[in-house]
């Protein structure tokens, strides 16, 4: 018997996210509309490791005045 990749699904890869998980490209749209607010971004890196990597450059790079 084959060991099946992460998720159960013999078609799933480890490029793929889990069901679990929301695409990448879904997330960084999320982050897009919420980016001018300066206390959402920091929410949402803490809300999972993708959402932090989306919102890292923004959080780091936003000066605020």
């Amino acid at each position: 018997m084959k060991n099946l990749p992460e998720g159960g699904h013999p078609e799933a890869s480890s490029s793929c996210p889990s069901p679990r998980e929301l695409p990448r490209e879904l997330v960084e749209m999320v982050i897009a509309h919420v980016i001018l607010d300066t206390s959402t971004p920091k929410a949402c890196s803490v809300t999972c490791l993708s959402w932090y990597v989306a919102t890292l450059p923004h959080v780091n790079h936003t000066l605020t005045l």
